[in-house]
């Protein structure tokens, strides 16, 4: 592996450090939902990710964090009694975050495909 991955590498767990309590939960849950459609012939690799594909992985994340969270039913609520919402926070948050991940890997494959190892 060459030098900039390794410096990616570092910098994604470095993020991952400072994420707060509630954004390492969310983004636990979207490694999950990523793990479990990560699969041979998986839209996660085709060259452009559809809108509609991306709301079904922020509906799963969003479905695990009901479960998990005991905020969330309370976040989910207030969405339908104001204009602001905390709830469409959340889902950017989620939609940012399997974003990062889809195409921070799929630079490292591509990277590894073009950049032969240092020897």
């Amino acid at each position: 592996m060459n030098n900039f991955l390794d410096t990616n590498d570092i910098l994604n767990e470095y993020q991952k450090k400072i994420f707060g309590t509630i954004n390492k939960k969310i983004y636990s849950f979207v490694i999950d939902v990523l793990n479990k459609n990560e699969y041979i012939g998986s839209p996660i690799y085709e060259d452009f990710i559809t809108k509609e594909y991306l709301h079904q992985l922020i509906e799963q994340v969003v479905e695990i964090a009901k479960n998990n969270l005991n905020d969330i039913e309370e976040i989910i609520l207030e969405d339908e009694q104001g204009s602001f919402s905390r709830f469409r926070l959340l889902r950017a948050i989620i939609e940012v975050f399997i974003i990062k991940e889809i195409f921070s890997d799929r630079i490292e494959i591509q990277l590894d495909d073009i950049i032969p190892p240092s020897i």
